[in-house]
C-alpha cells in the first residue's frame, strides 16, 4: 500500500514536471516575440555580414542568448525524468518489455543530448559575443565573427547534436505510444503521429545540413513544438495516475 502512495506521488511529480517543462519553453517563446519587437534586428547595406550585425546587436544585449539557451538546457536535463517515469510507469504491461526499454535508453539519451546541443550553444556564443566585444586586433574580431555563424547560423557541432537528439526523442515517443494502444488510445495515436513527424522532420533537417543549409529550420522548429504537446498528454496521464 505504501509502494502504490509512493508511486503515485511520484507520478504526480513528473507530472508537474511536464508542465513546468512547457511553462517556461512557452515562456521564453512569448519572451522573445516581445524582445525582438522592443529591441528590432535592423539589416542595413552596411557592408556588414549578418554574423557581424549579430554580434553587433547582440553585444548591446549581453547574456540574453545565453540565459535563454542555458535555462532551456536545463530543463532538458530535468526532463530525463519523464521517459523514466513513463518507463516505471508502463513495465507492468505483458510482452512489451524490449519496447520499454529501447523507449527509456532513446528518451534520456534525446533529452541529455538536447540538453548538451544548447549548453554548447549557450556557452560558443557567448564567448563569441564576449570576444568580439573586447577584441584589441582584426583577427579576434573575425575569429569571433567565424565561431558566431558557424554556431547561430550555419549550424556546427551543437545543432548535429541538436538533429540526433530530436531523432532519439521521436523513438521515444514512438516506442512508448506503442505501448499506450490499448490503456489509452488518443494518447498512443497522437504519439505516433507526433513522433513518425519529429523523426522525418529532423531527418530531412538532417540531409539539408550536409550540404550546409538549414532551409527547413522553421519547418523543425513548429514541429518540435509538438513535443510540447506530448509532454502535456503525458503530464495529463502522470497526475490522474491510471496505472495499467
Amino acid at each position: 500500500m505504501l509502494y502504490i502512495y509512493e508511486e503515485g506521488v511520484l507520478l504526480k511529480f513528473l507530472g508537474y514536471i511536464s508542465f513546468i517543462h512547457i511553462i517556461i519553453i512557452v515562456g521564453w517563446m512569448v519572451y522573445n516575440i516581445i524582445f525582438s519587437i522592443q529591441n528590432p534586428f535592423l539589416i542595413h547595406d552596411s557592408g556588414m555580414s549578418i554574423s557581424q550585425k549579430g554580434l553587433e546587436y547582440h553585444s548591446s544585449h549581453v547574456g540574453y542568448l545565453a540565459l535563454d539557451h542555458g535555462s532551456k538546457s536545463i530543463i532538458m536535463l530535468v526532463t530525463v525524468a519523464i521517459p523514466i517515469g513513463l518507463f516505471c510507469f508502463l513495465k507492468s504491461i505483458p510482452g512489451k518489455k524490449l519496447t520499454n526499454i529501447i523507449g527509456l535508453i532513446f528518451g534520456v539519451i534525446g533529452f541529455m543530448f538536447y540538453s548538451l546541443s544548447l549548453m554548447l550553444q549557450a556557452a560558443s556564443v557567448a564567448y563569441s559575443i564576449n570576444l568580439y566585444s573586447e577584441a584589441t586586433n582584426e583577427f579576434s574580431q573575425q575569429f569571433a565573427v567565424h565561431l558566431f555563424e558557424w554556431t547561430m547560423i550555419e549550424g556546427g557541432f551543437s545543432t548535429s547534436v541538436y538533429i540526433l537528439s530530436n531523432l532519439a526523442i521521436g523513438v521515444w515517443i514512438l516506442s512508448h505510444s506503442k505501448m499506450l494502444k490499448n490503456l489509452h488510445p488518443r494518447i498512443a495515436i497522437s504519439g505516433l503521429f507526433i513522433g513518425s513527424l519529429h523523426i522525418f522532420s529532423y531527418l530531412s533537417s538532417w540531409f539539408f545540413l550536409m550540404f550546409g543549409r538549414q532551409s527547413i529550420h522553421e519547418f523543425t522548429e513548429a514541429v518540435g513544438l509538438l513535443l510540447l504537446v506530448w509532454l502535456f498528454l503525458i503530464g495529463i496521464l502522470f497526475l490522474k495516475k491510471d496505472t495499467p
